[in-house]
């Protein structure tokens, strides 16, 4: 099974202002223009902050802040959140797990600017 990683950023003019919402996202996974049937899969998805391995910001698991939207179909969001992490880049990736398959497809950057109205 052939598969590339998409990159997604959230940096520069699309980087999120502490506290401020996450908007989350849709996705459909294809792999070799075939799509997927997630009814089997897992799906989980890490945040870390300064570097690929810091300490966990966030995580997000079906059920807790990812959902299939159809399944069958290759559907899931990740759902929208409060960015109350540190400021300063944070990476992540989606992995998905199905038997022993284990798979990252999605990977990024969330840029996390401090924010200056924030309750003290």
């Amino acid at each position: 099974m052939s598969s590339s990683i998409v990159t997604l950023n959230y940096d520069g003019d699309n980087s999120i202002i502490k506290g401020d919402t996450f908007p989350g996202f849709n996705c459909r996974l294809l792999i070799n223009d075939v799509v997927q049937d997630l009814t089997s899969y897992d799906i989980k998805m890490y945040i870390r902050f300064k570097d690929k391995t810091g300490p966990i910001s966030k995580q997000l698991t079906v059920g807790d802040g990812i959902i299939y939207t159809d399944a069958a179909d290759g559907r899931f969001s990740i759902q929208a959140f409060e960015a109350d992490f540190r400021a300063g880049k944070h990476y992540y990736d989606i992995q998905f797990t199905t038997g022993t398959q284990i798979n990252t497809y999605l990977q990024g950057i969330i840029n996390v600017l401090q924010d200056v109205t924030y309750d003290e």
